[in-house]
């Protein structure tokens, strides 16, 4: 969920041109190595710094306790800095100087569309960590892109479970929406969020957009405030624009009814604006807030003086699944075939992993019987109000 640089959207063309195939087991016998691909520094740099930080205490204990099949675990790391280009220049040195068998992140939708290409070309499986669009392991036909796996549950589903919610938890029936139009991901989900809430007997009563890096939304909530929503809902992957936005809406003296998706789900947002957004919901996928990660939470507080993201939860749910695909190919072959593991990613069946357990569906590569969370913000802090499980 987190942007890229606008000035890097013209490269993703040109993603296809010089990988080169290699060969489906890494070459160096002694170790395993895999890669990490996310936005590290910068603004949004937050939101990956504690994914990065939990991969390297859990590489540091199973490589203490020897390792997978008595083979270390070589975690690589490349920062984006979230821009496309260093997307495209990381995950080529990590497939073709470093050897990679497989790579986790990266964490947008747009970075993981430029993905593609290279993973299927060298046969490496990706696992993208909050990267919710649907056509991040789907093409435009509705085929699997076959080397693309997420672990995060997709915009349309989310979307969903946000409607349903207004409607039948709430009993609000008028959505204004509010998004960024240089997003193509937040495009998506808006138009996931309408044909949903509409679905269900809603109504969109005001649409109105932005500009990526836009800090001035005086005429956008005028037109909203005008259509008297029951809610407004802005889908965005900078949740520094959903604080301008609610800032700027309290200065004019106009106060909503807010609805996010999971890239709010940053705790710099409440620094930011937890005031003014008080009362909101959104959907995430998982909280830090679920009581089940509370230990391990304090540890990772006490080890690093940081608070844990979300981000760091998928970023070891992916870790794991690799684990998991690595082992099968070394008990079949005694090799790590990358093609082994892909295929064994391809039809994992209730693994264990941090959150709980990951199947996935072969012909979309999604995780499925994934919980849903709906969270409100109380006091300046993430509250839990329900746990959705799918159908």
């Amino acid at each position: 969920m987190i942007p890229i640089k606008r000035c890097a959207l013209l490269f993703a063309g040109l993603l296809l041109a010089s990988s080169m195939a290699r060969p489906a087991w890494a070459a160096n016998p002694g170790e395993i190595k895999f890669g990490l691909i996310l936005t590290l520094t910068g603004p949004y740099g937050v939101w990956n710094q504690t994914a990065k930080m939990a991969l390297e205490d859990h590489v540091k204990e199973i490589n203490a306790k020897g390792g997978i099949k008595g083979r270390k675990i070589n975690l690589i790391t490349y920062d984006t800095e979230g821009d496309l280009v260093k997307v495209d220049t990381g995950a080529r040195k990590l497939i073709d100087q470093d050897q990679v068998v497989g790579i986790i992140g990266p964490e947008g939708s747009m970075e993981a569309f430029s993905l593609a290409p290279l993973a299927e070309s060298a046969k490496i499986p990706v696992i993208a960590t909050t990267a919710s669009a649907t056509s991040v392991t789907l093409n435009m036909a509705g085929s699997v892109k076959p080397f693309m796996f997420r672990v995060c549950p997709i915009d349309p589903y989310q979307a969903s479970i946000l409607a349903n919610f207004a409607i039948h938890d709430l009993k609000m029936r008028k959505a204004a929406i509010l998004y960024d139009s240089w997003i193509q991901p937040d495009q998506d989900f808006m138009l996931d969020f309408y044909k949903a809430f509409t679905g269900l007997g809603g109504q969109v009563v005001a649409q109105a957009n932005y500009k990526w890096e836009e800090t001035k939304f005086r005429d956008q909530l005028n037109l909203i405030e005008k259509s008297k929503p029951d809610f407004l809902f802005i889908p965005a992957d900078s949740y520094r624009a959903v604080a301008q936005i609610a800032k700027e809406a309290k200065s004019m003296g106009l106060k909503f009814q807010y609805f996010g998706d999971e890239g709010w789900s940053i705790d710099d947002l409440l620094t930011m604006a937890g005031n003014e957004l008080e009362g909101s919901y959104l959907t995430s996928g998982i909280s830090t807030k679920d009581p089940r990660f509370a230990d391990y939470n304090a540890k990772f507080s006490k080890a690093h003086n940081m608070e844990i993201q979300v981000a760091a939860y998928y970023a070891l749910d992916a870790i794991m699944a690799l684990e998991h695909a690595a082992k099968v190919s070394m008990d079949k072959t005694t090799k790590i075939d990358t093609t082994i593991m892909n295929d064994t990613l391809e039809h994992m069946k209730d693994v264990p992993v941090f959150t709980g357990t990951l199947t996935y569906d072969p012909k979309t590569h999604n995780p499925i019987n994934k919980l849903m969370t709906i969270m409100t913000v109380k006091n300046a802090k993430w509250v839990i109000v329900k746990t959705v499980m799918p159908d």
